[in-house]
């Protein structure tokens, strides 16, 4: 029994002071930090302040943020938590999670999967009204309208997700994606559900559809859902585009850098630990239609819709893209500009006119901010 107490005292003290060996040799310093921090608020020095411990806390935060030593030190704190207890974290907010298999998740996922926070179901009914006005208003232009709703890896592998991290019964419960699904059948529509596309598509092939440690669908799961949503939105024009193929090839090899989107902010000392290789994906496009013949495409939608890029820009489906990113920003392709924008310094109408294809794409953990405002302006220009 000592031994063994003594072979973890061992195991602590060691990994402990990697950061200060790091450090020492100067490989620690300067290591930068992934994702949002927040700015302490300045704490100005006075009798009351120093009093209730206010400026020394401050002065503390701002000392060790200031030095070459932070970034080792958290992390190596984050280190010993993954390696030693199995949490990807101590924080109790971190945004990543430790999940079953070495998988990484988003903690932004976990209320929807946990039906802690669903939204009424008078508030869906609006969001569904909008959605029927908006795709007849486009279809009377001749558009084509889509609505995609794409999935999230804990409500897609539930299994991934520990039990201290689950609510008892939870799954038992409807929640937002289940009635808004509801909702749109009643109405007449009938959006691209990547679940329900990705749960036939894990019967066809042994690989997994999420990342390992990135929180969106893998480069082969976007590219089929592409390949797909193309076929459809040809069907719809009634005329040829360039239609694809995802073909696995070549050795497997380290995953994209969207594929480890989660690894980068768990701010780890040694990732590579937890990265898992992946197959080449390889699009293929067996007959290219002419340029010309390439429609326009806008799209309001958030970072699930990169990867879908990834293989649509290969495939040269659309000759020209509008992406308002959780209509907020303004990305275009081909051009590659991209720049934040308000209603009043965009002429939305005018990318609605040029497009032949609106697709508003929302996750299924966030129905409720379907179209990111999207649907209220459009509305409010034309009643």
């Amino acid at each position: 029994m000592r031994l063994i107490q003594l072979l973890i005292l061992s195991l602590l003290a060691l990994l402990t002071s990697v950061p200060a060996v790091l450090w020492i040799t100067g490989s620690g310093s300067g290591v930068r930090l992934e994702g949002v921090t927040r700015r302490d608020r300045a704490v100005d020095l006075s009798l009351k302040t120093v009093l209730d411990g206010t400026f020394q806390r401050y002065f503390e935060r701002t000392f060790l943020k200031g030095s070459s030593l932070y970034g080792t030190l958290v992390k190596g704190d984050n280190q010993v938590s993954l390696s030693l207890f199995g949490q990807a974290s101590e924080n109790p907010k971190s945004r990543v999670l430790l999940g079953r298999g070495g998988h990484l998740l988003e903690r932004a996922y976990l209320p929807a999967f946990n039906r802690q926070s669903v939204p009424t179901k008078r508030r869906l009914e609006g969001i569904v009204e909008r959605l029927v006005k908006l795709k007849a208003a486009l279809e009377a232009q001749g558009k084509v309208f889509v609505l995609l709703i794409t999935t999230n890896k804990p409500n897609f592998y539930p299994e991934l997700v520990p039990e201290r991290y689950r609510v008892p019964h939870a799954q038992e419960r409807a929640g937002g994606y289940e009635v808004f699904r509801q909702l749109l059948k009643e109405r007449g529509v009938e959006p691209f559900d990547s679940r329900t596309f990705l749960r036939q598509l894990q019967k066809e092939v042994d690989l997994p559809l999420f990342a390992p440690t990135g929180t969106h669908w893998s480069q082969y799961a976007a590219c089929r859902v592409a390949a797909a949503l193309t076929a459809q939105i040809a069907q719809a024009l009634r005329r040829p585009l360039n239609q694809f193929s995802c073909e696995l090839k070549g050795s497997p090899q380290e995953p994209s850098e969207q594929d480890q989107d989660l690894l980068k902010i768990a701010n780890l000392l040694f990732p590579k630990g937890l990265l898992q290789r992946v197959p080449v994906v390889a699009v293929e496009v067996p007959r290219a239609v002419e340029p010309s013949q390439r429609p326009r495409l806008l799209i309001i939608g958030t970072s699930f819709c990169w990867e879908l890029f990834r293989s649509l820009d290969r495939a040269r489906v659309f000759a020209h893209r509008d992406f308002l990113y959780y209509f907020k920003r303004l990305v275009t392709y081909p051009q590659g500009k991209r720049r934040p924008f308000t209603e009043e310094d965009l002429d939305i109408e005018k990318l609605v006119s040029l497009s032949d294809v609106v697709v508003v794409e929302v996750n299924e953990a966030f129905v409720h901010r379907t179209g990111y405002g999207f649907l209220e302006w459009f509305f409010e220009r034309n009643r």
